[in-house]
């Protein structure tokens, strides 16, 4: 993580950090972002390992539990979601808007940080294993459906994700759930909505919430799948 602002009086001046420094390690495990960060910092007795003008620099520091180096660290970049969904909104938005506006969300630290719905499609153990060693809880999980087959064609993914097995390893570790189904007429509602109702019932009450949000369609959807509007 690569240091942008050291504030003054805190612990990284009195060890000699300035910008541009890169924080690598905290006792031995990668710091990739601000909650690797947050998580690791809390430990009293910290080795650090920091790229000090190209140079790798291990430093020893004793600190109260709840102090911390008092940097400012680059914004961290946010993972793009794996699919492309056949009901995406970002393929309805209108032309030249922000950047941001065309950007798809997949990033499991969003979710925990600020609520968004994310598909867990793009993750594997690791980030799965993180999830619960960390306590990213809760996490807002887009589902859609459950059916593997139907999965595939509406998510545009290659491969069966494993959603079940992935809610079974969260819940199993008390990551609290919020999911919702984007209903589509036609599509994943009957029989497909009531086996994915079912199969995320059996999460409950470590999962706690299913919202089921009728698909919104505009008028810039071009050469898409064609969708019935929820009547």
């Amino acid at each position: 993580m690569k240091i942008i602002k050291v504030h003054p009086n805190s612990l990284a001046e009195t060890i000699g950090l300035q910008p541009g420094d890169r924080l690598l390690k905290i006792n031995g495990k990668r710091v990739i972002d601000e909650i690797d960060y947050k998580f690791r910092m809390t430990e009293e007795l910290l080795i650090l390992d920091i790229s000090i003008k190209g140079q790798l620099e291990r430093i020893e520091v004793e600190k109260e539990y709840d102090d911390d180096l008092g940097v400012k660290f680059e914004e961290m970049k946010i993972r793009g979601c794996a699919n492309d969904c056949v009901f995406c909104f970002v393929d309805q938005n209108p032309p030249n808007m922000r950047d941001g506006m065309y950007f798809r969300d997949g990033d499991y630290r969003m979710s925990y940080l600020y609520g968004h719905y994310i598909t867990l499609t793009n993750m594997g153990k690791n980030e799965l294993n993180r999830i619960v060693e960390q306590r990213m809880s809760p996490l807002y999980i887009s589902i859609h459906v459950t059916d593997s087959q139907l999965r595939r064609k509406l998510f545009l993914y290659k491969k069966d994700d494993g959603i079940l097995d992935k809610l079974q390893f969260l819940t199993e570790n008390d990551i609290k759930l919020h999911t919702q189904i984007v209903l589509m007429p036609n599509v994943n509602d009957k029989k497909y909505l009531l086996r994915t109702l079912r199969d995320l019932y059996s999460f409950y009450p470590v999962l706690k919430t299913c919202t089921i949000v009728p698909v919104g369609l505009t008028k810039y959807r071009k050469g898409l799948m064609e969708i019935k509007v929820v009547n």
